[in-house]
């Protein structure tokens, strides 16, 4: 037997189940029956009135107007080679420099001392090789003394021989004058035959003293000529080893000091100082580190990469347009553009892209639109490429004698022609985040199609191609994480290709807000006529719309 608590607990756990059952059941059913619904709805409501226009072939201008900046065509940062002070400047800020002219004036204080050190050792070897060169020259005297000595005793010594022989011829007379048997034997006197023999005697000795003073004078020349080869010898040395300190300090102090040219900094080409950054007195260093580093910290401090100063080319300036990246690919060089620049002149500079760039940040997808632009004064430089002077050559500068500086604020506007497209009215359009739809009538129902889309005035906006997405079940796009990278794609995109529009399909113009994907339509009015609609859009002759875009941040 079952008691009344249980029985009673067993019936509410009956209960609770049955409306579980029911709640899931009722939720089902509602879920189904809402979808029925909208099924039903769209197919039972009632059709919505539509016009129907064809893409129309137009010449569209697109004109992207930007803030400009004007830079110089080169910009050259000047870097001492040596770390040095700044002794003068010779230049200030804006003012206008020939190529090759000095800058300023560095001096190192060390190196200086050491360079003064090397001209007094330099002085010291001078001096010694003066001195080896005056010893030179008493030894040439001595050697011409010696064999003047030498001569003299050369002319003593026959001087000598001759009264040898003078005596000699004498005595022999006499002695033959002696001998028994001799005719005037009885007149000789005997002393006169003494005194020629002392005489003889004595000029005898004198020849043997004036061989020996020969003999002398000969060895005091070959020492005299032995002492001023030696001298030779201590001046040629002297000499090469003063040349060898010489370079060893014109070395050092170079290398410590570098060259007289090292000191100054030169101007590299016709210009203007574009900065200066330090004064007299102030150390600065060769280039090192970032190059693109800003001369200054936050704080006014010089960082060490920073250039001595700048030098920028002012006969030719650059102006950047930064170009959004949905205009960017239609810009190419060639393309017209105007620059103004209201500190410069109040009208309008016509000219051309000179170059594309790609934009600095990189992350926006924008490209800078470079335009070359010549001064007034200076004329178009000869040194520049032909393809750029031909650029030149077509600017349409305003007459003024002004120059254009770097730092101007300017005004940029690219003019972006694109002759003969296919274009459609702006209200044909929707736009949901980055992609462009437009909507047809296929059998009675509204379908959206996605655009590519080119330029647009404001007020046509050229297509380029179109594709429909078929639609997808939810079972269909549950798993896709288990499928590989490729089918994902391919089944996301469900097979829609893009196809160029043709001239010849069918959009629904007007207001599109209230469209959904499947909705009846009702076409009332099919715009086949171009040249009806052409009077029926335009009216009026009106002014071509600019639609300046936003600036890039």
């Amino acid at each position: 037997m079952v008691s009344a608590p249980l029985v009673l607990w067993a019936s509410n756990a009956t209960r609770l189940a049955a409306c579980a059952v029911a709640v899931v059941s009722g939720v089902a059913m509602g879920v189904y029956s809402h979808d029925d619904k909208d099924e039903a709805a769209a197919h039972t409501a009632a059709p919505v009135d539509v016009s129907v226009i064809r893409p129309e072939e137009r010449n569209l201008t697109r004109i992207v107007k930007q803030p400009a900046f004007v830079e110089p065509y080169e910009r050259t940062p000047i870097y001492p080679k040596l770390a040095a002070y700044v002794k003068k400047w010779h230049v200030e800020n804006g003012v206008a420099v020939k190529r090759g002219q000095v800058l300023a004036d560095l001096f190192v204080p060390a190196a200086e001392a050491d360079r003064k050190a090397g001209e007094a050792s330099g002085t010291v070897d001078e001096q010694k090789v003066d001195q080896a060169k005056w010893t030179l020259e008493l030894a040439t005297v001595g050697v011409q003394a010696a064999e003047a000595d030498l001569r003299a005793a050369k002319d003593a010594c026959l001087q000598c021989d001759a009264e040898v022989t003078r005596w000699e011829a004498d005595m022999k007379r006499l002695r033959s004058e002696t001998q028994p048997g001799a005719v005037d034997s009885q007149t000789v006197d005997p002393q006169t035959v003494a005194s020629s023999e002392n005489q003889l005697h004595a000029s005898s000795v004198a020849r043997d003293a004036a061989k020996a003073s020969l003999a002398k004078a000969q060895a005091e020349l070959e020492s005299r000529q032995a002492a001023l080869q030696e001298n030779e010898f201590a001046v040629k040395v002297a000499t090469q080893a003063a040349q060898a300190h010489l370079q060893i300090a014109c070395s050092e102090s170079n290398r410590a000091l570098g060259s007289p040219g090292d000191l100054k900094l030169y101007a590299p080409f016709d210009g203007v100082v574009l900065s200066r950054n330090f004064g007299n007195g102030e150390f600065v260093m060769p280039a090192a580190g970032d190059m693109a580093a800003d001369g200054r910290e936050e704080n006014g401090s010089v960082c060490g990469a920073a250039p001595a100063c700048v030098i920028g080319r002012a006969d030719v300036v650059r102006v950047f347009v930064d170009v959004p990246e949905h205009d960017a690919r239609f810009v190419e060089v060639g393309t017209k553009a105007t620059v103004l620049a209201e500190t410069f002149c109040d009208q309008p500079i016509v000219a051309t892209v000179t170059r594309i760039l790609q934009s600095p940040s990189g992350k926006s997808g924008a490209v800078r639109a470079e335009i070359d632009l010549p001064n007034n004064v200076c004329g178009i430089p000869a040194d520049l490429p032909l393809e750029e002077r031909e650029a030149l050559a077509l600017v349409k500068m305003p007459p003024t004698d002004n120059q254009i500086l770097p730092g101007m604020y300017a005004h940029g506007e690219v003019i972006i022609e694109r002759p003969h497209v296919l274009t459609l009215p702006f209200s044909a359009l929707s736009y949901v985040g980055n992609k462009v739809y437009c909507w047809s009538s296929e059998h009675g129902k509204a379908v959206r199609t996605e655009v590519q889309t080119g330029v647009t005035d404001g007020q046509y906006v050229e297509v380029l191609s179109h594709r429909q997405q078929r639609p997808q079940s939810a079972s269909a796009s549950s798993n896709l994480a288990d499928q590989p990278a490729d089918e994902v794609v391919a089944r996301l995109d469900n097979g829609a290709a893009w196809s160029p529009f043709t001239g010849g399909e069918e959009v629904i113009l007007g207001d599109v807000s209230s469209l959904t994907d499947g909705a009846p339509v009702q076409i009332l009015t099919a715009v086949r006529d171009q040249e009806a609609h052409n009077q029926e859009a335009h009216g009026a002759d009106t002014e071509m719309a600019r639609v300046p875009t936003r600036p890039l941040h």
